[in-house]
């Protein structure tokens, strides 16, 4: 039997794992972890998105059932948004409060605020604080249930919009209006008042 010279004379050589082996299985989890993590904020801001469009989708539903019979939804933005507060018809992911002024302010599931504006024949729904991981898929699930959609950002006061028929995008085109920025603000216009 050969013995190892660097061998101690009394002691076995040990069955553990060496530097190399561990690193390599650390390396191998790490890729494991950040594939994961990519993949769960993809799945999460689908999900976000798919709520705030679900929620426009709500809000539009709900501005027209309070206003059907009437001759249009008035110019009046504050007595809109007090109006649909107080109707309790609002998507319960859609939190208001009377503010200081006597006026209510309204936030969505992400956090950011919710405007109505009223414009005589349409309305609009404008989603403030919007991150543009959002953004991305809000722009690539709008269908064809509104008049006109802008993108803006609060920062640099860029308004891009987007008419009829011009949706859903691609992710690729959305990417390119959802600049990297968690202040972005969406705003979905109601097609044409007609009353049914």
């Amino acid at each position: 039997m050969c013995q190892n010279p660097f061998q101690d004379q009394g002691r076995e050589q040990s069955a553990g794992v060496t530097l190399m082996e561990l690193i390599a299985a650390l390396a191998i989890i790490s890729i494991i972890v950040v594939g994961a993590l990519a993949l769960y904020e993809s799945a999460r801001s689908s999900e976000e998105a798919t709520q705030l469009i679900s929620d426009a989708m709500a809000v539009q539903t709900a501005v027209r059932n309070v206003y059907m019979g009437q001759q249009n939804y008035g110019d009046d933005s504050d007595a809109l948004q007090m109006l649909m507060w107080r109707s309790k018809k609002l998507p319960t992911t859609i939190k208001g409060k009377i503010d200081s002024s006597g006026k209510v302010s309204l936030t969505h599931h992400l956090g950011g605020k919710l405007a109505l504006s009223a414009m005589n024949e349409r309305f609009v729904i404008i989603f403030s604080g919007v991150p543009s991981d959002v953004c991305i898929p809000v722009l690539s699930m709008t269908g064809s249930d509104w008049e006109e959609v802008t993108i803006g950002n609060d920062t640099d006061g860029v308004l891009n919009e987007f008419p009829p028929g011009y949706f859903p995008l691609s992710p690729p085109e959305a990417k390119e209006y959802c600049v990297s920025s968690d202040s972005l603000e969406i705003g979905f216009y109601s097609k044409q008042y007609s009353p049914r």
